[in-house]
């Protein structure tokens, strides 16, 4: 049984809505590729709003070493300390947060200077 796959001039709603995603998608990548400095504050984009952290310029501008284990506490530090302004924002617009969300703020200077430990 032979099957005969022809390809139309006009692609499928469907083949549009993949191509216009993977165009986005490497789009948003190549950016991503050409910003190769750390801006000094982090942002994350959320559904309606974005959370800010500023960072101490040597630890924001600091270039990831060659040893892969710090790189990685590196980035794992920098993701807990946005968890940690996004915290804070939510508890200055007045949602109430739960005790562990409240530990995690109290341990922000600490993981500031852990950081700092081993970006320096």
């Amino acid at each position: 049984m032979n099957v005969i796959i022809r390809k139309s001039a006009n692609p499928s709603k469907a083949a549009l809505k993949q191509k216009k995603k993977r165009e986005a998608k490497k789009a948003k990548k190549e950016q991503d590729a050409t910003s190769n400095s750390v801006p000094s504050s982090v942002t994350l984009n959320g559904d309606s709003s974005s959370i800010a952290i500023k960072l101490p310029p040597a630890i924001a501008e600091a270039e990831l070493t060659d040893d892969p284990e710090k790189n990685k506490k590196i980035k794992k530090i920098k993701s807990k300390l946005v968890e940690i302004s996004r915290l804070k924002e939510q508890r200055a617009s007045g949602r109430q947060l739960e005790l562990n969300q409240m530990e995690k703020i109290k341990k922000e200077d600490e993981l500031l200077k852990e950081l700092q430990g081993l970006v320096l």
